[in-house]
């Protein structure tokens, strides 16, 4: 079958990751039990585009109208790999922007598609200590190599308490819900946490009695000495401002990390006792 390519201009944020001339690639196949047509996509991938312009993409790819109220703002991001009906990612839009506050309707006489505003698009008000402020924004993600179940599981402990995840099922999709930094941050350790050998262990280390720079610090010679051993298969990342250390590595130097942090920390106590009493 013949297939095309949409073509799109590079709107402010809107980034194009597909290819380096398209956003969307489709092909357009006949139903084998119908008349009617079924327009596949074989990959959608955009990054932190605004709603109006995705939606007026899938509209033009669809050959629909599009309606939308005036205070339809908000990001989105899609990563999708796998064979998908346009249908399905109607779908798959439908629910992700759900989250953001809008209902997507289509009227079938009038082949139009209404996207209304349930209210304005949430925002957190500052607050002193806050680290993640902002506009709320949805990603979607579709895992190269792990599967959604243990994406979720790694990325779950990186969530602002506002944030939320979960399987877009019937998708192998992850939704993630957060305000647009978090969601960044989060995106910027995907690479390192799904990639070939995820067979190994992702694991979120968080602190009480010592700091996450402390503690990289005083096992960094046992790192260094596992990368002569394993190589690229050990990643790690300390992020400060949440108290944690995020580790990728096989299942045995996790262990041992492990078993350094319990040391460490009861050094820790042994050396300030007052420590262990809680406020």
């Amino acid at each position: 079958m013949k297939g095309w390519k949409y073509l799109v201009p590079l709107l402010g944020a809107v980034v194009i990751t597909t290819t380096p001339i398209s956003w969307a690639k489709t092909e357009k196949t006949l139903a084998s039990n119908s008349g009617s047509q079924t327009v596949y996509v074989e990959s959608f991938n955009v990054e932190n585009a605004e709603i109006k312009d995705v939606a007026s993409m899938l509209a033009k790819m669809s050959g629909r109208s599009l309606v939308l109220t005036p205070r339809v703002r908000g990001k989105i991001t899609l990563r999708i790999r796998s064979r998908v009906t346009l249908e399905e990612l109607w779908d798959i839009f439908t629910r992700a922007i759900n989250q953001l506050g809008y209902t997507v309707k289509y009227d079938q006489r009038t082949n139009t598609v209404y996207i209304i505003s349930l209210g304005e698009i949430k925002r957190l008000k500052p607050t002193s200590g806050g680290t993640f402020k902002g506009e709320y924004a949805v990603s979607i993600i579709e895992p190269r190599y792990a599967s959604p179940e243990d994406l979720m599981n790694a990325l779950k402990p990186l969530l602002s308490s506002y944030g939320k995840i979960y399987q877009l099922k019937p998708y192998p999709l992850v939704l993630i819900f957060d305000f647009e930094s978090n969601i960044r941050a989060i995106e910027n350790l995907l690479p390192q946490l799904d990639r070939p050998g995820y067979a190994q262990i992702v694991k979120v280390l968080s602190f009480r009695y010592i700091s996450p720079e402390e503690f990289e610090k005083a096992v960094r010679p046992y790192i260094e000495s596992q990368r002569r051993i394993y190589g690229s298969r050990i990643y790690h990342a300390v992020l400060p401002q949440r108290g944690i250390m995020v580790v990728s590595a096989p299942r045995e130097v996790v262990k041992g990390l492990l078993h350094l942090k319990e040391n460490l920390t009861l050094e820790v106590l042994s050396n300030n006792p007052l420590s262990r009493v809680e406020d």
